[in-house]
């Protein structure tokens, strides 16, 4: 991905439970409006940003709004050390309960994600048994960091951990790189792939709740408990008809979130489906805000039309 791709769909890594998602680092902005104008927002350095940040308007906004040409970053100072604490569970609701525990306690991760065993073989450590799994990334000086994973793994111990292993180095890299790129690389790719957003407590119930629904070909999913967002992909198998098993997918799904008060947005599905769902959702009672500030930056609709929520 690029970096103005990033900022333009708003999307963000496991990372963000440590550094906040894209929008948090934009410290100044330089965008291309529709009229062909440039317009400035922010600064290079945090004493200098004031009034109207203007800039969050662009993050996530898929470029409907303006174009991003220039940006400047709050920046932070890697770890001096890392070491990832991967925990299996036999039990899912267990595990879910563990990465709350450790998100509500006094261990600050870098990143925390719980995920099926489909993305566990995507990492190539399938041989480590369970039903769901944790993946903790902590990071600091020396002593500090031991501290953090001598609790991360009694935290993992005593709610059920059945398996925990400490990764480091070049291969704790590349576990949160496959992590991160699962769905996405993978060959082939799933049909179906849906961002949910829950409140926390809700993760969990979320994601035993699809694998219920879904227990004849069951998803996977990468969650952050602490945020309360699961990426769900699902995959149609050598189903007869893929189109009509895609759709009841996107149905049980999407419910399953909007039943528990959250929302799921379609980040990939058959292009067949499209004009039977809104890939957005509901779009709520912001939604006449969203076309009037539309309306004011690109009256023409000549930026990226019909692409935003609400077809805007």
């Amino acid at each position: 991905a690029t970096i103005g791709g990033i900022l333009a769909s708003g999307t963000s890594g496991p990372l963000k439970w440590q550094y906040g998602n894209p929008r948090d680092l934009v410290l100044g902005m330089k965008v291309v409006q529709a009229d062909g104008s440039i317009t400035k927002s922010g600064g290079q350095v945090v004493k200098n940003v004031s009034g109207y940040d203007m800039a969050r308007l662009h993050v996530g906004g898929l470029g409907s709004l303006g174009v991003v040409c220039e940006v400047s970053f709050k920046l932070t100072p890697k770890p001096a050390n890392e070491k990832t604490v991967l925990a299996a569970f036999d039990n899912s609701k267990s595990c879910g309960d563990v990465a709350l525990s450790i998100f509500n306690g006094q261990v600050t991760p870098l990143a925390l994600n719980v995920f099926d065993r489909g993305v566990l073989s995507a990492t190539g450590m399938s041989n480590i048994e369970g039903e769901q799994y944790l993946a903790v990334r902590l990071g600091g000086r020396p002593r500090g960091l031991a501290r953090m994973v001598d609790e991360t793994i009694q935290a993992s111990r005593a709610g059920g951990g059945t398996t925990i292993e400490i990764v480091d180095g070049g291969f704790a890299l590349d576990l949160w790189r496959r992590i991160s790129d699962f769905g996405w690389v993978d060959q082939p790719p799933p049909e179906v792939v849906l961002r949910v957003s829950l409140v926390p407590n809700q993760v969990q119930t979320y994601i035993d709740a699809i694998k219920a629904s879904l227990a004849d070909n069951a998803p996977s999913f990468v969650a952050s408990p602490g945020y309360g967002n699961v990426m769900v992909f699902w995959q149609s198998g050598n189903t007869n008809n893929k189109l009509e098993s895609s759709g009841n997918a996107i149905r049980a799904l999407r419910g399953g979130a909007v039943s528990l008060g959250g929302s799921a947005i379609i980040e990939r599905c058959p292009v067949e489906l499209k004009s039977e769902f809104d890939v957005w959702g509901e779009a709520g009672d912001s939604i006449e805000i969203m076309r009037r500030m539309k309306q004011q930056y690109d009256p023409k609709g000549i930026l990226n039309p019909g692409r935003f929520i609400g077809r805007i």
